[in-house]
């Protein structure tokens, strides 16, 4: 009986022990480890916050050029669609010129942090306009997105003679 009442004191003992937590080395030895990773983190999330900038402003723009063409070959109003490129925004407007203010213009606006850096169509400065029917294009060629923060991470949109667009 003398055995079991050292184990049973030993086993009370033993169980305080391990109940005592975390030593103040540990607690820094962690914190240590959480800062030095800390850059690793904010970097991968910068880096995922930008590609899901510019995807947002590519589906944005592509979204606008989609709606013109089919409003147009539609013949909705009786009129073509065509699309104007600003640094900001995309504008889709009725007819074959653009003007503003317009109360049939309607405007997607890009997120702050991309901008439209470079558009290059042909026969025209800013706008695409799309033809009734077949929904081609004269003013085929590129518009660029990038990021405002560095402009060398960018996303192409082709608009095709055709009148369809992509973007890359």
């Amino acid at each position: 009986t003398s055995g079991k009442k050292f184990d049973t004191a030993y086993a009370k003992k033993s169980a305080q022990k391990s109940v005592s937590g975390f030593t103040l080395i540990e607690l820094l030895v962690f914190l240590a480890v959480f800062i030095l990773l800390i850059p690793v983190f904010w970097g991968s999330l910068s880096g995922y916050r930008d590609r899901q900038l510019l995807s947002t402003g590519t589906e944005t723009v592509l979204s606008a050029l989609s709606e013109a063409r089919a409003k147009t070959v539609s013949s909705e109003s009786g009129n073509q669609f065509g699309a104007y490129f600003d640094s900001g925004r995309v504008v889709i407007f009725q007819g074959t010129v653009f003007t503003e203010p317009n109360s049939t213009n309607r405007e997607f606006k890009l997120e702050s942090g991309i901008t439209i850096s470079s558009v290059s169509l042909a026969g025209s400065a800013s706008t695409t306009v799309f033809r009734k029917i077949t929904g081609d294009t004269a003013n085929y060629g590129t518009v660029t997105l990038s990021l405002k923060k560095d402009p060398a991470k960018t996303k192409i949109i082709s608009i095709s003679a055709t009148g369809t667009v992509s973007g890359q």
